[in-house]
């Protein structure tokens, strides 16, 4: 097996697992609060980015309405972008390859359910929602990767922080918010 290959599972694998860190303060399901986590091991970056329905919809439950649907199909459509919300050193050379939207029911006393499926009929009773959003990128410098903007603040105004954590030859959490979103990268 090639080594970027075996990069690439390691690193999903560890994205995979980044999720089940639910039951941690700064991953819980928090109005005004958001998490993004960096995962960079040699060219690869992966960045995995949550927030709740209620700070990047407006609504905490699940989309009934049109007009929910609509706008949780434009906020999709909008972080696509990474370029919308978060700012890489352009001197990193970093390119997106892959990108997965997802949203996630979360019921009190029980946590994230498993992501919602297309076309799947879901109870919205007492029920909040969760948006995440899986990018994948390749970087031609990754030792010019030393930080990023976080530009969540600029189109969810409602987000007071965001917890990012680190994690790649060191690891560290930091916080940051509208007055101060860059995150130094270790």
């Amino acid at each position: 097996m090639r080594s970027s290959t075996k990069t690439g599972i390691a690193l999903t694998a560890a994205l995979l697992a980044l999720p089940v860190y639910a039951q941690n303060p700064l991953n819980s399901h928090s109005h005004g609060s958001a998490t993004v986590q960096l995962v960079q091991r040699d060219q690869e970056l992966v960045i995995y980015v949550r927030a709740t329905g209620i700070d990047m919809l407006g609504v905490g439950h699940l989309p009934t309405t049109t007009e929910e649907q609509a706008k949780l199909s434009q906020v999709q459509g909008s972080m696509r972008n990474p370029g919308y919300w978060i700012g890489l050193p352009a001197a990193a050379g970093c390119s997106m390859t892959r990108y997965y939207p997802s949203q996630h029911p979360v019921v009190a006393g029980r946590g994230a359910l498993q992501e919602m499926s297309p076309g799947k009929v879901y109870e919205s009773n007492g029920e909040h929602m969760d948006l995440n959003f899986t990018y994948h990128f390749q970087c031609n410098s990754p030792n010019q990767l030393n930080s990023a903007q976080i530009r969540l603040f600029e189109h969810f105004p409602s987000l007071q922080s965001v917890n990012v954590k680190i994690a790649g030859f060191n690891q560290t959490v930091v916080t940051v918010g509208p007055d101060n979103p860059v995150v130094q990268i270790p």
